[in-house]
């Protein structure tokens, strides 16, 4: 049988396949074709997909420990992502960068006095590095993040249909931890780009 269904097709008696031809990944060593790493491989990492799973394994083991963090967002696996995109040698601040954070400031500070009337907002300056900057702004981004995302589970819940939500009620604690997950990995990856 010649022709096979849904795209599949014997690799041997492809008719657009020369001798020699390995490029498209397949083989004794690839039986489902899936390409990997190199020119042309369509950047498909297997190291990348173990990462990916040990952190959902970490996620899904955290989630019915006692002290385990509730809510709307979960920050501390935003935080462990975050602090893993920075790698673990991150450089402390030197006193040069210090002052020099210092010297801008002053200068803006000078620059918005006679620009604008308000009265100057900042009462000290610090330079952070980047696990700095993380660990410092994440009370503001617990400020803004966790309405948008109580909005958002509760979506979840509120379109279904009564008889579905006595049905499912023993899976909503379940479902809002898997929100809790899935909003802290898309804040951690993000706060990670950001700290860098």
């Amino acid at each position: 049988m010649s022709d096979f269904p849904f795209g599949f097709s014997n690799r041997d008696d492809d008719p657009e396949r020369k001798p020699g031809d390995e490029s498209s990944g397949s083989g004794a060593n690839n039986p489902f074709g899936f390409a990997t790493g190199g020119p042309g491989g369509g950047g498909f990492d297997p190291s990348q997909l173990g990462q990916m799973l040990t952190q959902l394994g970490a996620m899904f083991s955290s989630m019915g420990q006692p002290g385990a963090q509730t809510g709307p967002v979960n920050y501390d696996i935003a935080k462990r992502l975050a602090r893993q995109q920075l790698g673990s040698s991150v450089p402390p601040v030197s006193s040069g960068a210090q002052s020099a954070v210092a010297d801008a400031a002053h200068l803006a500070e000078l620059w918005l006095d006679a620009a604008t009337t308000f009265p100057a907002g900042a009462t000290k300056t610090v330079a952070w590095t980047a696990n700095d900057w993380i660990e410092e702004t994440l009370p503001t981004w617990k400020r803004l993040c966790d309405p948008v995302a109580e909005q958002v589970s509760g979506m979840w819940t509120a379109t279904l249909p009564a008889e579905a939500k006595e049905f499912a009620a023993p899976m909503f604690g379940m479902l809002g931890q898997m929100g809790g997950l899935a909003f802290g990995s898309q804040l951690g990856q993000a706060l990670g780009q950001l700290a860098k």
